[in-house]
C-alpha cells in the first residue's frame, strides 16, 4: 500500500507500507518484537521502519489518511501464524530452491545445524541473539553443493527474506532435531511447522537431557516473539 507523507516544508513523497505478514522481512520482524512495538503506541517508529524515513522527521510531517494507515497496520499486533514451507525463498533478489521435505542429506549440514542449535544461549536475555542464528540455519538448505562457509556468506541476506518463510524453516528444523534426538518418527512438513507441534517439541526438549538446558530459553523466546500461543 502506498502512503503519502508531507514534510513540514510541504514536500510530498510516496512510500510503501506492508498490508500483511508476507511483506515483512525477518529483520523487520526481529526489530518489531525486540522493541515490543505496537501500532498504537509506536506509530512513528513502525512507519519509519518500513519507509526508511527518520522518526524525528516523521514526527514533524503529516501522513495523509493517518487513521486509515494505523488501522491497516493493525495486523502487526497479531502473530504471523502461517508457517507453510516454501518451495522457493527470495534471497537478495534471487529465488533459491528449498529442498523437498527439508531433507538434510549432506552429513556436514546435519552436523553443522546440530552444532549451531547446541550453542543457543540458555539466558532469556539472549532470546533474540538466538533468533538471529535462524537465517544461518536457513542458508544451509540453500547452498548447493553444501558448504558451511557458503551458508555463512549467504546468511546476512536471509535476514531480508520473508519472515514467515524463515520462521517456517526454523520451526521445522527445531521439531525435526527434537524428533531425531528421541528416535521419534518424523512428522509431516505441515504438522511440524504448526505452532502447536512446535510447542510439543519444546515440551519434549525439557524432558530430553541433551536439550534440557535450552528448553526454557526456546519457550520464552517464542513467547516473546509471538510464536507461542
Amino acid at each position: 500500500m502506498k502512503i503519502t507523507i508531507v514534510s513540514n516544508t510541504g514536500f510530498k513523497t510516496k512510500r510503501d507500507l506492508p498490508t500483511d505478514w508476507t511483506e515483512i522481512s525477518f529483520q523487520q520482524f526481529l526489530t518489531l518484537h525486540r522493541n515490543g512495538w505496537t501500532v498504537f503506541s509506536h506509530t512513528a517508529e513502525i512507519i519509519a521502519l518500513f519507509t526508511g524515513i527518520e522518526v524525528e522527521l516523521l514526527k514533524k510531517s503529516k501522513v495523509e489518511g493517518l487513521v486509515e494507515v494505523v488501522q491497516m497496520l493493525s495486523f502487526l499486533d497479531s502473530k504471523p501464524i502461517t508457517y507453510d514451507i516454501p518451495k522457493k525463498i527470495l534471497v537478495n533478489n534471487f529465488y533459491y530452491d528449498v529442498p523437498d521435505n527439508l531433507e538434510m542429506e549432506a552429513v556436514g549440514q546435519f552436523e553443522d545445524i546440530k552444532k549451531e542449535a547446541s550453542m543457543f544461549s540458555p539466558d532469556p536475555k539472549d532470546k533474540f541473539t538466538n533468533l538471529e542464528k535462524w537465517p544461518l540455519i536457513v542458508a544451509t538448505y540453500l547452498v548447493n553443493p553444501y558448504s558451511w562457509q557458503a551458508a555463512e556468506k549467504l546468511a546476512p541476506e536471509v535476514f531480508h527474506s520473508p519472515c514467515q518463510e524463515v520462521l517456517a524453516i526454523g520451526n521445522f528444523t527445531l521439531v525435526r532435531l527434537n524428533e531425531l534426538s528421541q528416535n521419534i518418527k518424523p512428522t509431516s512438513l505441515k504438522a511440524a511447522t504448526q505452532t502447536s507441534r512446535l510447542k510439543q517439541a519444546m515440551r519434549a526438549f525439557r524432558a530430553n537431557m541433551v536439550f534440557s538446558a535450552r528448553w526454557l530459553l526456546w519457550k520464552r523466546r517464542l513467547t516473546k516473539a509471538g510464536l507461542n500461543s
